[in-house]
């Protein structure tokens, strides 16, 4: 009889717990998961210009939503030009005046500016002469590319 009413006084917390731990566990069931968000769209634009000595090229755009901005230079011609600024700011749309955020003062073929926006932003991207290096009888060709959202 003693054994019995151990075993009893055992048996009773040990039910216990597995009939909580049961409640719990189908407490936990929210429904279906949540799906991510989808990303906003991207678009890619590519610009092309010359840069002269001391001279300067601005290119504006808009991010029309909160991303990553990625601007390369894709190409320049001729292929053994100087190294050139290459910036990335944003843009007043009032005064058209560009604000760098991103500078490389050293910039050439496959240079990468990468931001990220929050929101609706106007851009700019400039290219450079930024040391009064290239030469003044040949000008820097370009291609830039820039995928923003």
């Amino acid at each position: 009889l003693v054994q019995g009413e151990t075993l009893l006084r055992y048996a009773f917390p040990v039910r216990f717990a597995a009939l909580a731990l049961a409640v719990m566990l189908a407490a936990c069931d929210n429904g279906e998961s949540p799906t991510a968000p989808t990303p906003n769209p991207t678009v890619t634009e590519t610009f092309t210009g010359s840069i002269t000595r001391n001279g300067s090229q601005l290119h504006g755009f808009v991010a029309t939503a909160a991303g990553t901005v990625t601007a390369t230079i894709t190409a320049v011609d001729p292929a053994d030009s100087p190294a050139f600024g290459f910036s990335m700011g944003t843009l007043d749309l009032t005064t058209g005046v560009c604000t760098a955020v991103l500078t490389n003062r050293t910039a050439t073929t496959s240079a990468v500016l990468t931001g990220n926006v929050v929101g609706i932003t106007p851009l700019c991207l400039q290219l450079f002469d930024s040391s009064g290096t290239i030469p003044a009888e040949v000008p820097v060709n370009y291609t830039l590319t820039v995928v923003h959202p």
